[in-house]
C-alpha cells in the first residue's frame, strides 16, 4: 500500500458503494471505524523505520489515539443508523504504553 490520498486509494479499491464506514487494521490488530466522509479527508501518510515503509492512516476530524499506523487493511461497512462503529472496533492496543 503506497502513501498518498485516501481517496484515490479507495477509488482503486472494491469498496460497495453504499459503505457508510470503513474498518481500518494494522499489522498488529489494531482497528478503527472511520466514517466515510472522515477518511476522504485522510491521508495515507508514510512512517519511516530503518529502511522499510509502512502506510499511516490520517485524517483532520480523528483524533491523534485513532490514526492507524502500519496499515494492512481499509475495507467497507454498511452500518444502520442506530449502530455504533465502536462495535467495530478494538482499540486495545491504543492503551499500551
Amino acid at each position: 500500500m503506497n502513501a498518498g490520498s485516501l481517496g484515490d486509494r479507495l477509488e482503486r479499491t472494491r469498496i460497495d458503494a453504499d459503505a457508510t464506514h470503513l474498518p481500518v487494521e494494522s499489522t498488529d490488530g489494531f482497528r478503527v471505524c472511520v466514517p466515510v466522509a472522515a477518511a476522504i479527508e485522510g491521508v495515507l501518510a508514510v512512517d519511516r523505520v530503518g529502511t522499510d515503509v509502512f502506510p499511516r492512516l490520517v485524517a483532520p476530524s480523528l483524533s491523534g489515539t485513532r490514526f492507524v499506523r502500519r496499515v494492512a487493511t481499509i475495507g467497507g461497512r454498511r452500518l444502520a443508523p442506530s449502530a455504533d462503529p465502536a462495535d467495530h472496533e478494538d482499540l486495545l492496543l491504543a492503551a499500551a504504553p
